[in-house]
């Protein structure tokens, strides 16, 4: 005898239904992933037979109500977790009436379940797909971003060896007429300006070098503390004159690890003066080392100014600077950022307009660590 076909009853054309409509909705990527969790919640009541339920998803921090949702007069609660990658990100809740005035919350079952797991598994893949277009596009900001420092690299250091020896040429022969006999007073004076001006470019084409790796680390044994306190010993008068007090806290556990100490003595220069401009009005400059798991922390700590947003993301550019034309030449924190990167080190900053600025350096598990 032929098998009948099995009539397809009403509640499963309405699955059908809300399946298809829930999946149009998902494709619709020209809205917003909020807009489509605030329209799948809106759908969800449709797929129950009690024409009272209403629906509420919660993601993380966002909750999406249906039309009627209630958390108070909510019973008979199905419900599902949302999951990626086995952690719980969410929950989907059905809420209808309560019968004969006592409700209780229930886990889903048969159809039901089936149905609110689809939606449930529809949601983590949504959310997963948001989160890996999030991680894309700061990728390729990153990329983009690392790619015009190459670039501006490669300028930098064609720029230094090209000015480079026409600029000791104009030192070395203004040097030697300053030692000249019998030189008008004015014109020993220019010359004196000649020199402090050929000084002031070669330092700029050393940290032009310095940003672009012409100059490599040299690898030594290096005590952290012992160079923090040098340093502070030749910036004690410059910070007694912008009246900023020096906090040092030193982890004598710290030991010495691997590291270019001329270089390290750069980046220390460099934020101690960054941290001093920042505080025209005096303050407290605070160095902190510490040791944790194998790391080696070194944090400058200023009172000063801060930076907001716009700025903070722009510090280490190079020629980027806030300070006036004579005040500085912008190669500072990139200079810094590059010896950083070269120890395979880590430089983050802290800063809130008004509330002072915190530059935290970490340097890896000796293990790990590789000169570049």
């Amino acid at each position: 005898m032929p098998r009948q076909k099995k009539k397809r009853t009403a509640p499963d054309k309405k699955v059908e239904t809300f399946l298809y409509c829930m999946a149009q909705i998902i494709r619709n990527s020209e809205v917003s992933f909020a807009e489509r969790a605030q329209a799948i919640a809106n759908l969800l009541p449709k797929s129950c037979g009690d024409p009272s339920a209403a629906a509420c998803i919660r993601l993380d921090q966002q909750v999406f109500y249906s039309p009627g949702y209630s958390e108070e007069n909510a019973a008979q609660i199905l419900f599902e977790r949302i999951c990626i990658q086995g952690r719980h990100r969410g929950l989907i809740k059905i809420a209808g009436q309560p019968e004969s005035g006592q409700g209780h919350d229930r886990p889903a079952v048969g159809e039901e379940r089936r149905l609110i797991r689809t939606v449930a598994h529809q949601l983590s893949l949504m959310l997963e797909k948001e989160e890996a277009e999030i991680r894309k596009t700061e990728l390729e900001a990153q990329v983009r971003h690392a790619d015009r420092l190459a670039k501006i690299g490669q300028v930098a250091a064609g720029f230094a060896h090209e000015i480079n020896n026409p600029l000791n040429s104009i030192l070395g022969f203004a040097q030697l007429a300053a030692g000249a006999e019998g030189l008008p007073e004015q014109a020993a004076r220019d010359i004196e300006r000649i020199i402090q001006a050929a000084l002031h470019a070669r330092e700029v084409v050393r940290k032009l070098m310095l940003y672009s790796r012409q100059v490599p680390p040299q690898e030594r044994e290096v005590d952290l503390n012992l160079l923090v306190r040098e340093n502070v010993h030749f910036m004690k008068h410059l910070c007694e004159k912008h009246h900023v007090e020096i906090v040092q806290d030193m982890d004598e556990t710290l030991g010495i690890f691997p590291a270019d100490p001329f270089q390290l003595r750069q980046v220390l220069m460099n934020l101690i003066m960054n941290a001093v401009q920042a505080m025209p009005d005096g303050g407290t400059l605070t160095i902190r080392t510490r040791r944790e798991e194998g790391r080696i922390t070194l944090a400058v700590e200023d009172t000063g100014t801060g930076m907001d947003p716009a700025t903070l993301d722009h510090i280490f550019i190079p020629f980027f600077t806030t300070k006036e034309i004579d005040q500085g030449t912008g190669l500072g924190l990139s200079v810094v950022q590059g010896i950083v990167e070269a120890h395979s080190a880590d430089i983050r900053v802290s800063s809130r307009k008004g509330s002072g600025s915190t530059f935290l350096i970490t340097f890896p598990p000796q293990e790990k660590r590789g000169l570049t």
